[in-house]
């Protein structure tokens, strides 16, 4: 295997690793899925909305995160702040 691919896969993922000279050497399409996610606060009211195979599972870490730092109160406060936040990282990108 390529050092570069087992590298990625030792040290899991990074923004230290550089794959263009890897990726020259590939004849077929890459493909990327939730490639630069960006990071936003939960509305834990939308919690219960997903069921089944569709747990809420970085809901409740977020969630206990902030319970057992006494936080969890601040949540209401915390969320409309979300959207103005990720707007503004945002401006200017199309």
């Amino acid at each position: 295997m390529d050092g570069e691919r087992v590298a990625a896969r030792r040290d899991g993922p990074d923004t230290e690793h550089d794959f263009r000279s890897y990726l020259r050497k590939e004849d077929r399409p890459l493909v990327g899925h939730e490639i630069g996610q960006w990071t936003f606060f939960p509305n834990f009211a939308e919690m219960k909305k997903y069921t089944g195979v569709m747990e809420p599972r970085n809901f409740e870490i977020v969630r206990d995160d902030m319970k057992s730092k006494g936080l969890l109160d601040l949540a209401p406060k915390i969320r409309p702040s979300d959207g103005p936040a990720c707007r503004f990282t945002l401006q200017g990108r199309n």
